[in-house]
């Protein structure tokens, strides 16, 4: 084996490997990782992204377009408007909570974030993010506020308020409102702020 072959061996044995900490480094910190070649419109997953859509094994198209149609209805316009604006403010990164479809049809809450790099005269060529599925998150929180809202609910029913007849009388009787009442005739208008 020559020197070149026994380079090109050592190469690709260390982009296996670093794209191996990369797949742990994804499992860890978020679910997917994906690359936009945005000239071709090309789009690349890290992580499994069938599986996490409920496809069987490279069943999910791998297209921007494919991305756009399992966005959620209210969300899609939003989406792609703040991708657009992305890409139109060099330096800034992309931001979004949406909701998207599984194969199923049942929803899921995802935070996407990403960069993009441009060319010289400032054309973006691709992008590069992460996906975080974040729809466990978002049913906790609105299963908790539910809960605080029926129990705040509750709780102000247990509550003996009076009624409005008394909550009036308590005002216009109080050792406040009796002499100024008394003062003004029904000719003269109630200065503002004296009720």
């Amino acid at each position: 084996m020559d020197k070149t072959s026994q380079k090109i061996k050592q190469l690709e044995k260390a982009l296996f490997e670093s794209e191996e900490r990369l797949l742990i480094i994804a499992d860890l910190s978020y679910d997917l990782l994906w690359e936009w070649n945005i000239a071709i419109g090309d789009l690349k997953w890290v992580g499994d992204i069938d599986t996490f859509l409920g496809y069987e094994k490279n069943e999910s198209p791998r297209t921007i377009e494919a991305w756009e149609n399992i966005l959620y209805p209210d969300d899609k316009e939003r989406v792609l408007n703040s991708l657009n604006n992305h890409h139109n403010k060099k330096g800034c990164e992309y931001r979004e909570i949406y909701r998207v479809f599984n194969k199923n049809g049942e929803l899921r809450w995802w935070e996407d974030r990403g960069l993009t790099r441009w060319d010289d005269n400032g054309k973006p060529l691709s992008m590069i993010g992460t996906i975080t599925n974040i729809t466990q998150k978002v049913l906790y929180e609105q299963k908790k506020s539910l809960f605080e809202i029926k129990t705040e609910s509750s709780n102000l029913r247990s509550l003996k308020t009076p009624s409005l007849l008394e909550a009036c009388k308590s005002i216009i009787f109080s050792p406040i409102a009796i002499p100024t009442l008394l003062i003004w005739s029904d000719s003269e208008k109630i200065p503002k702020g004296k009720l």
